[in-house]
């Protein structure tokens, strides 16, 4: 099964710095040149406050497969048993779907969140079905 693509995005608040979220966002891919690829879109927030969403997409598919073997990787023991207990519920349409804490990856650390304000990825695959790719995953992590 092969890995066509990985989407990150995140948000990076008037609060923030977006340096740090960068920083951020190369811990979990563990490659600084893609913030070549950086696409910033500029948003204004409900009260007016300026937000800024940051995306990624790598479309190499080597580099993809690298990227999410590294994460399956440095996972912690607990993160990777909440990824094995909520798979079905994170795969859709040959995508699966993580998000990661901003605040433990600007620490150098992976930690999976379900909070908003997180790191998301979305990792396609080239599968037949949520369960092959499901099965797939579970041997991965």
């Amino acid at each position: 099964m092969k890995i066509l693509k990985i989407k990150v995005y995140c948000f990076v608040h008037a609060t923030e710095n977006i340096e740090k979220v960068r920083r951020a966002v190369k811990t979990i891919l563990n490659n600084e040149s893609l913030i070549e690829k950086e696409k910033i879109e500029k948003l204004t927030g409900h009260h007016g406050n300026p937000i800024i969403h940051l995306k990624y997409n790598i479309t190499n598919r080597e580099t993809a497969g690298k990227i999410f073997e590294k994460i399956m990787a440095s996972l912690s023991k607990k993160d990777k048993q909440k990824l094995k207990n909520s798979l079905k519920l994170r795969i859709s349409r040959n995508k699966l779907f993580i998000r990661f804490s901003k605040r433990e990856a600007y620490n150098n650390k992976l930690k999976i969140s379900d909070k908003n304000e997180a790191i998301k990825l979305e990792i396609s695959f080239k599968a037949e079905g949520k369960e092959n790719l499901a099965q797939y995953i579970q041997k991965m992590i």
